[in-house]
């Protein structure tokens, strides 16, 4: 992966900041992969959906009016 200075620009450089960093974009992947998750499960779902077959409701009949 590199050192830090090969990861980090220079202003980035430091023990604490760079823990800080590393922190953030963790948390930025554990969010994608959850909308990945959730994405590919509504994805799965739809797709079971689509092979229901469709119900016949009929037409609705309307009463005269009284």
């Amino acid at each position: 992966m590199g050192t830090s200075s090969e990861r980090y620009p220079s202003s980035w450089s430091g023990g604490h900041d760079e823990h800080r960093l590393d922190e953030a974009w963790r948390g930025e992947i554990e969010g994608i992969d959850l909308t990945l998750t959730y994405l590919r499960q509504k994805r799965e779902e739809t797709e079971r959906l689509a092979r229901v077959a469709p119900v016949d409701l009929g037409v609705p009949v309307i009463a005269a009016p009284r």
